[in-house]
């Protein structure tokens, strides 16, 4: 199995609520501590704080990349 950053895109939903974006809760996790790399979810306008903080969310792919950069080279550093 390949490891690999994950980024799911739910930005086209034009109705997207929080429950949506906590359905990926277990992966998240799963992706963070087991297999120790990235997952973001793209959510567009919809207003992030009703999300829990461990679920990182960006309003645009671009974002979601550059955070994933980031932890990329925060892992690299050690922290």
């Amino acid at each position: 199995m390949h490891q690999q950053n994950i980024v799911i895109d739910l930005s086209a939903i034009k109705s997207l609520k929080p429950n949506h974006v906590l359905e990926f809760s277990e992966l998240n996790m799963y992706n963070k501590e087991q297999v120790l790399k990235s997952f973001v979810v793209v959510v567009g306008t919809m207003s992030v704080s009703q999300l829990p903080e461990d679920i990182a969310t960006a309003p645009t792919l671009q974002e979601a990349l550059d955070i994933i950069e980031m932890e990329e080279i925060e892992r690299d550093l050690g922290y």
